[in-house]
């Protein structure tokens, strides 16, 4: 009805209601998925900043309803967003590659070389999210 567009809805109700009905709320999921790539796009500025709260409530609200209301693509794109928090892009095509030049030289750490500074300084409450939320879209 009307009334819905005039009041925001707490992340809960909403995880409610995309769960009775995800086609009617498929709208406001998605300006919540909008919400995730900026926020996530803002920390990257500052990976170990003290992140908002909003983000780690965020977080579990878009593994929980991707991964129940909106299986298959958008829980994917859900899971390959968390996963490039945690480890770095994973666009790039050329892991292997990276891997296969780094083990015949030695001297510098794997990790180093293969994970983006970002994602090595984000801070442990995201990282914490992100594996929680990855462990319960499994």
């Amino acid at each position: 009805g009307t009334s819905r567009s005039t009041l925001p809805l707490k992340l809960s109700q909403l995880q409610n209601f995309c769960k009775r009905d995800p086609a009617g709320y498929k709208e406001d999921y998605d300006a919540q998925s909008r919400r995730l790539v900026s926020l996530v796009g803002i920390l990257l500025l500052s990976p170990n900043a003290d992140p908002s709260p909003s983000l780690v409530e965020l977080i579990q609200f878009m593994a929980a309803v991707s991964s129940s209301s909106y299986k298959g693509e958008e829980s994917d794109r859900v899971a390959a967003l968390l996963m490039d928090l945690l480890v770095g892009s994973s666009s790039g095509n050329n892991g292997a590659d990276q891997i296969t030049q780094q083990s015949s030289a030695s001297s510098v750490p794997l990790l180093q070389t293969t994970l983006p500074l970002a994602a090595l300084q984000l801070h442990r409450d995201i990282r914490k999210a992100c594996v929680s939320a990855l462990i319960l879209m499994r």
